[in-house]
């Protein structure tokens, strides 16, 4: 066998590697995106069923589209995660891209912590304060020297109306956490 016939051999057998690296890779891709949208829809419907953002509008008078992004966020975790092992069937993978994958992971999480933050104390304080009874919609308080008539009670919230007709919206939290006085007049 020649020296050319040798390298021919050699080269072939690393270009079909390559060739099935490749093909390989493509096929993750294929399939993770699919997955990765099916799965986004998935979490959208059942988001959807249990009427999440009802429910967040009824708690928060808000309107917040959390299902569609939550089915959004999914997908794009799944690409993300495909690509990644994609890009490992390639050999092209580092230790510098597993970072990198790990401080976006970081990232989003630090930011729904603090989105949330604020949100789920005053959710269960609403409960209390709805539970309990002891504010209702039309009695006048004095809350840390403002004093004004209950016009609304939701779940995150208490909106106060001033004498001078100004709107205070008061973390339910704080209703629990500092004293509050019914008065007689406002």
């Amino acid at each position: 066998m020649s020296i050319i016939d040798k390298l021919f051999d050699y080269s072939s057998i690393v270009y079909s590697d390559i060739l099935v690296r490749f093909i390989l890779a493509a096929v993750i891709i294929l399939i993770g995106f699919v997955v990765g949208r099916l799965l986004g829809k998935v979490v959208h419907r059942v988001l959807h069923e249990i009427e999440l953002d009802k429910m967040i509008k009824s708690a928060t008078k808000r309107r917040l589209n959390l299902e569609e992004a939550t089915g959004r966020v999914t997908s794009y975790l799944i690409y993300f995660f495909v690509i990644i092992m994609a890009l490992n069937q390639l050999g092209l993978t580092t230790p510098l891209l597993y970072l990198i994958s790990a401080a976006i992971i970081l990232v989003l999480l630090i930011s729904f912590v603090l989105a949330v933050r604020d949100f789920i104390p005053n959710f269960f304080a609403g409960l209390s304060i709805q539970g309990k009874g002891f504010i209702h919609e039309g009695d006048i308080l004095v809350f840390r020297g403002m004093r004004g008539k209950v016009e609304q009670i939701n779940l995150t919230e208490t909106r106060l109306v001033t004498k001078t007709g100004d709107t205070i919206s008061i973390p339910n939290s704080l209703l629990l956490k500092y004293e509050v006085k019914k008065s007689k007049k406002l």
